[in-house]
């Protein structure tokens, strides 16, 4: 005798046989035992879990002349059904025959009443591949068909099925089946076929057949064929080029740890062993999934893919923010499969950004020890200058010979007189360069490090101006002005304005001023780039090129946006918002590379000695 395929010797000849679909197999006993038969029904749902199948069984159970078991295996009726020989029982595939004609053919059949058995049942297969003609050629037979006939439609796509075909019809909706089921039903047939097997290369297998009855005794078949004694792991993983569990989390330790070279390297060894990319691609997903789950839960229980030890290590190094941001990552990866040709490129560009989200997550971490350090390590000038101090606090000027006791003061007092003394070196200097020769200063490395720790602290925004932007914004503006956001993008190419256009690519409005504009962007240092006064004459003009007025552009992290809406409900609340604030905008400075013809006049024969005239 030939060999035949598992999935078709194992198919199910009693209900109790099928695996999973409960509430189907269930809702047809009962119609059958209660003498309640529809003359159509659609069953719908993904494929290989059982449509063909139980539509077979049914219409056996219908023919069925036993009186005491809803399928007896024993009458002609039931033998010729499962021999696929009896007359009474027509399947009809919609993909091959799905004109117009064939239904036509069908209708006038129809009238005829059964040879052996109660009915005549028709199994209409991947129905929704019948053309609309098709459909309405059915339509008035399936509505009022004769009382011998009944009809099973059966597809994977039940939203290409016209509306009036789908209500004339009773819908059972087919699910996937359970890991546990697929499990158990593996099981009982290697113990039929005799072959031993590891209880890991049986889950494996359930989790690759994807709630598939079918598609798990496929890889089944597959695996038996290679394995040699024993079906083991290893097999599995070989065949269908799944990565190992500890290969998997060692290249997601590596991501966390930021291990750029390592992270493509390994990476690099997983696509030249063949691989299967898109499972890895899956998989990833559930194990930060359960990562995030686990840190909003705290719940051992919800653990599938990870242990308690591994899932916490990851919380460890990057928050569940940031979790979400490396799922999306990876589900957009997934939404554009189908368009991708190169798919290990793209996923090593994932894999890029990930990355790129740990570094940020420990650059914004590391900031605050560092300007903590640097508060501590910047001592003030022994001899203050007080007309320096004067003209940029507005301070009054104090005495030099009265001697003042040193106070403790706190940490934000240390960092306000850091700033100050910073910035009267910045000033003193600029003085300096403008009163002496072309030779430009000497600047010593502390005082570099000094001044590009004064522009870090100062490109950062306390909550207080956050929360007055957002207490005195114009809801109804930021609305009118959303459409004109997004075309923000036209100006990628305009070589005035793409590099702003580019800080700003998935920013997104949160509130709009009478000046200013205030947006959500990725992540801290992105916010602090647009926030520094070093961009703020260009995006402001960008500004006012898209909106025709003047706004200055205020960004915020969307971690730091979290804990401003809530300060904002609870200063709300008790009614103490801040007070609007002036808005100061930046002007661009001139570009003292680029020289026009006077000034190059003026560095050659001096100020006084020519003179510009107007044509």
């Amino acid at each position: 005798m030939s060999y035949t395929a598992l999935y078709r010797k194992y198919r199910p000849s009693t209900f109790e046989e099928v695996v999973g679909q409960k509430h189907i197999v269930r809702t047809l006993n009962n119609a059958l035992n209660r003498n309640r038969l529809a003359h159509a029904y659609l069953f719908s749902g993904p494929s290989g879990n059982g449509k063909t199948s139980i539509a077979k069984l049914f219409a056996k159970a219908i023919n069925c002349t036993s009186e005491t078991e809803v399928i007896c295996d024993q009458c002609e009726n039931c033998l010729n059904t499962k021999a696929n020989t009896h007359p009474d029982i027509i399947e009809i595939d919609a993909a091959s025959n799905n004109g117009v004609d064939e239904i036509r053919s069908l209708i006038e059949k129809v009238k005829y009443a059964p040879l052996t058995g109660k009915y005549k049942v028709y199994i209409i297969d991947e129905v929704h591949m019948l053309s609309i003609g098709a459909f309405n050629a059915l339509l008035k037979t399936l509505e009022e068909p004769p009382g011998h006939v009944i009809f099973i439609l059966a597809t994977t796509e039940p939203h290409k099925v016209i509306p009036t075909i789908i209500s004339r019809t009773q819908r059972y909706d087919f699910t996937r089946v359970s890991e546990e089921d697929i499990q158990y039903n593996i099981e009982r047939i290697l113990k039929n076929e005799e072959v031993a097997y590891d209880q890991d290369a049986i889950n494996l297998i359930s989790v690759l057949a994807d709630g598939g009855v079918r598609e798990s005794l496929s890889i089944l078949e597959q695996t038996i064929a290679y394995a040699d004694d024993k079906i083991q792991l290893e097999d599995v993983q070989r065949i269908y080029g799944v990565v190992t569990p500890q290969l998997k989390l060692e290249l997601l330790n590596h991501i966390l740890n930021g291990n750029m070279e390592e992270t493509l390297s390994l990476l690099r060894n997983i696509v030249d062993q063949g691989n299967n990319l898109d499972r890895l691609i899956v998989d990833y997903i559930n194990l930060l999934k359960e990562s995030v789950i686990y840190s909003y839960s705290k719940s051992e229980g919800l653990l599938k893919f990870l242990t308690r030890d591994e899932v916490e290590h990851i919380t460890t190094k990057v928050s569940a923010e940031q979790i979400i941001q490396m799922i999306d990552i990876l589900v957009d990866l997934t939404s554009s499969r189908k368009s991708i040709s190169d798919l290990p490129s793209f996923l090593q560009l994932a894999t890029i950004k990930m990355i790129n989200i740990v570094e940020n997550s420990q650059v914004n971490t590391v900031r605050p020890e560092v300007e903590q350090r640097n508060d501590q390590t910047v001592k003030p000038e022994p001899k203050p200058e007080p007309k320096q101090v004067s003209r940029v606090h507005e301070a009054p000027e104090e005495s030099k010979d009265e001697p003042q006791a040193e106070a403790p003061v706190s940490m934000d007092a240390r960092k306000e007189e850091t700033i100050i003394q910073t910035e009267d070196k910045v000033v003193a200097k600029n003085e300096k360069n403008e009163e002496s020769s072309t030779t430009p200063p000497v600047v010593k490395p502390e005082q570099k490090s000094v001044q590009r720790s004064a522009q870090r602290i100062k490109k950062e925004i306390d909550f207080e101006t956050y929360l007055s932007l957002l207490a005195h914004a114009n809801k109804t503006k930021r609305i009118e002005m959303e459409a004109q956001w997004s075309s923000i993008n036209t100006y990628l190419t305009d070589l005035t304005f793409a590099k702003y256009v580019h800080k700003l690519k998935f920013a997104k409005l949160m509130a709009v001023g009478d000046a200013y504009i205030l947006i959500n962007v990725e992540n801290r240092i992105t916010a602090d780039d647009i926030n520094d006064d070093l961009n703020q004459a260009g995006l402001t003009d960008l500004m006012q090129t898209i909106f025709k007025d003047k706004y200055r552009v205020f960004a915020i992290s969307k971690l730091d946006s979290n804990q401003l809406i809530s300060q904002f409900m609870e200063r709300s609340k008790a009614q103490s918002l801040p007070l609007p604030i002036t808005i100061e905008f930046v002007e661009a400075k001139k570009d003292q590379s680029v020289k026009t013809l006077e000034d190059k006049a003026a560095e050659l024969f001096g100020e006084d000695n020519f003179i510009v005239e107007e044509d």
